[in-house]
C-alpha cells in the first residue's frame, strides 16, 4: 500500500485555506502508524471510539486538517484510575524459575 500523499491547499468560501491530508500525513500528525489511521476510519459501534472523519476519493482516503483537529479536541480524556500492583517474587517462585 505505497501511497504517495500530497498536501493541497485551496481557498474555501470564507477565504480560509483548506488543507487536504493523506493517510501518511495524518499518521505523522497524530504520531500513530498508518494502519491505525485505516483502523480508525472504520466505524465499529462496539469499540466505543469515535471514528476519524474522512472522505473517500476512489480508493484513497483524504482528510481535512480542520476535521482532524476538531476530532482530536472532541475525543474524551481518558484517565487510568486503577493503580497497577506490582508483586514481589517469592522465594518459591525464584526457585522454580532457576531450574
Amino acid at each position: 500500500m505505497a501511497e504517495t500523499t500530497t498536501t493541497t491547499k485551496a481557498p474555501n468560501q470564507q477565504g480560509e485555506t483548506i488543507q487536504v491530508l493523506g493517510v501518511q500525513e495524518v499518521a505523522t500528525r497524530l504520531g500513530v502508524p498508518a494502519s491505525s489511521v485505516y483502523e480508525m476510519t472504520r466505524f465499529r459501534a462496539s469499540s466505543g471510539q469515535a471514528h476519524i472523519p474522512c472522505r473517500r476519493i476512489g480508493r484513497y482516503l483524504k482528510f481535512l486538517s480542520s476535521d482532524i483537529d476538531r476530532w482530536l479536541v472532541d475525543l474524551p480524556l481518558t484517565v487510568n484510575r486503577t493503580k497497577r500492583r506490582y508483586r514481589r517474587k517469592t522465594v518459591a517462585t525464584k526457585r522454580k524459575v532457576g531450574r
